[in-house]
């Protein structure tokens, strides 16, 4: 009899436990604001930086050494900064001239490109970056069929657009 009575006892301090510490889940702390929706939309505009992992997504025709990337699929863009050895960045660019000339653009700098380029566009002023652009052919990789890569000016980087429609 008290050993039923100790197991019943256990069992319903147990269910108040798990019963008050629900209530404590609805509270208005920042972190049980962050609903999976949120999280979710968190991840999507955060810039990835596994070159592995872009790799699987684009045709990189030599490693990098650096990259710094983002997919927006809403809008089925994949937009990467690359850093290659000068080396390579010049064996890339003269392959991609054949395709088409070097066409000037400006790209506009966003919150997540390295320091230096975000540094090289304040100071122009104007929050854009000036670069040569040329097709991104060499890049593609289904379902990314369609870009552009620009060489910025007085840097290293590379910037990639590339879309899938």
């Amino acid at each position: 009899m008290l050993k039923t009575g100790i197991i019943l006892a256990f069992f319903f301090l147990t269910g108040m436990f798990i019963g008050c510490s629900g209530t404590q889940s609805n509270s208005n702390s920042s972190a049980s604001n962050i609903s999976p929706v949120n999280t979710a939309q968190t991840q999507a505009n955060t810039a990835k930086d596994n070159i592995e992992e872009l790799g699987l997504l684009v045709s990189l025709p030599f490693e990098a050494e650096e990259a710094t990337w983002k997919e927006e699929l809403e809008k089925n863009k994949l937009t990467a900064v690359l850093r290659f050895t000068a080396e390579d960045t010049k064996k890339i660019l003269a392959g991609l001239q054949q395709y088409t000339p070097a066409q000037p653009v400006n790209i506009t700098t966003e919150r997540w490109f390295p320091a230096d380029l975000i540094a090289q566009s304040e100071m122009n002023g104007d929050n854009l970056l000036k670069g040569n652009s040329y097709s991104a052919q060499d890049f593609y990789r289904p379902p990314y069929t369609n870009g552009k890569i620009v060489k910025i000016e007085n840097s290293d980087y590379l910037i990639l657009e590339l879309f899938s429609k």
